[in-house]
């Protein structure tokens, strides 16, 4: 599970396995050629913002918050496209990668590689 929000506050049982975008990267690149970088998902990190605080607790009104962030308000239809729209346009620029609800590493296979070398 890659993790954006690794505070020593958050505690849930999903997140037994908790790495950062560059610990990732270094997993992955010691098995595979990594491209690329890109990031996804702009609208789709907002509702994580009440765990930003220190008192967020899934049982107190943080918790509910999120819950309602993530449930109801960010599952409305029409800002389905203006994520995608977000993805493509901000994914591939410098911070920005880094700054979303996931990051897409793209990599390319040993296959791949010889196949560009012919």
């Amino acid at each position: 599970r890659l993790d954006r929000l690794k505070f020593s506050h958050l505690h849930y049982p999903e997140h037994q396995v908790r790495f950062t975008l560059e610990e990732w990267y270094e997993i992955i690149k010691k098995a595979t050629n990594v491209q690329e970088t890109k990031g996804i998902g702009y609208i789709s990190c907002l509702p994580y913002t009440p765990m930003l605080s220190p008192f967020y607790k899934e049982d107190n009104m943080h918790g509910a918050l999120f819950r309602y962030l993530r449930g109801t308000l960010f599952e409305w239809g029409p800002l389905k496209p203006m994520e995608i729209a977000l993805s493509r346009s901000l994914g591939t620029v410098g911070l920005f990668k880094g700054w979303c609800n996931s990051s897409l590493l793209i990599c390319k296979g040993d296959e791949d590689a010889k196949k560009e070398d012919l």
